[in-house]
């Protein structure tokens, strides 16, 4: 009977051990896989820096462009100021005006005396 209790207790021992092992495995594992993430993560997250200042970069060059296409449109006419150019082109333009001659002119003048 001795003998009995001897094996069982060697044989618990032996699944204890075993399970053990495979916790033992298991946090091996574990620990490999966390640091392999860990790595990876802090990779991917230089990567990100770098694309959000890259794109900050971006941002601040288009702000610029923004700021110097806002300063010319200032210094251009405006739709009003332009329509009062075209009127005054089109009045002086010599193929659309009707201009007198100064013969035309005195007769014009001679004619309302009349």
């Amino acid at each position: 009977m001795e003998n009995n209790v001897l094996n069982e207790i060697v044989l618990r021992i032996r699944i204890i051990e075993q399970q053990i092992r495979k916790i033992d495995e298991n946090l091996k594992s574990l620990e490999n896989f966390l640091e392999f993430y860990n790595k990876n993560f802090e990779s991917k997250i230089k990567e990100k820096e770098e694309e959000i200042k890259s794109l900050k970069n971006k941002i601040d060059e288009i702000s610029q462009k923004i700021d110097k296409l806002e300063n010319e449109l200032k210094r251009k006419a405006n739709l009003s100021e332009l329509k009062e150019l075209k009127e005054l082109i089109d009045l002086f333009n010599p193929l659309k005006s009707t201009f007198v001659t100064r013969e035309e002119l005195k007769r014009i003048i001679e004619s309302i005396n009349k």
